[in-house]
């Protein structure tokens, strides 16, 4: 987050106490959601990168709808997959939330493009 995005957050969280809460909450949900698909997480992600993770997920398996796959069949835990462009990639443990995300980003443009 840049400095004048941390400003405003502080700004935004005197003034309204219940903020800092309510962002750990959605951060937590959204951690959730990613873990459910198969992300792996290390904890220290924040709000800001689980958001960007979250929407290169949504946009890979947007991809992957528009291209006809199933991600029952396509699932990161298969051991024999329809169609392995169609898996979302799994994050390495080096691996940054951004790098990931631009990763997931990069699939997604190749099961759109049925590649």
């Amino acid at each position: 987050m840049s400095e004048s995005g941390r400003s405003w957050e502080s700004r935004e969280e005197a003034l309204d106490p219940g903020r800092a809460a309510e962002r750990r909450s959605v951060s937590l949900s959204v951690a959730s959601t990613l873990g459910a698909r198969g992300v792996e997480l290390t904890g220290a992600e924040s709000s800001e990168e689980l958001v960007e993770m979250l929407d290169a997920v949504e946009r890979f398996e947007a991809a992957v709808s528009a291209a006809g796959g199933d991600r029952m069949v396509n699932d990161p835990d298969s051991s024999d997959p329809q169609e392995p462009a169609f898996v979302l990639p799994r994050r390495s443990v080096d691996e940054s939330p951004y790098e990931y995300a631009d990763r997931v980003l990069r699939a997604a443009g190749r099961a759109g493009s049925g590649t």
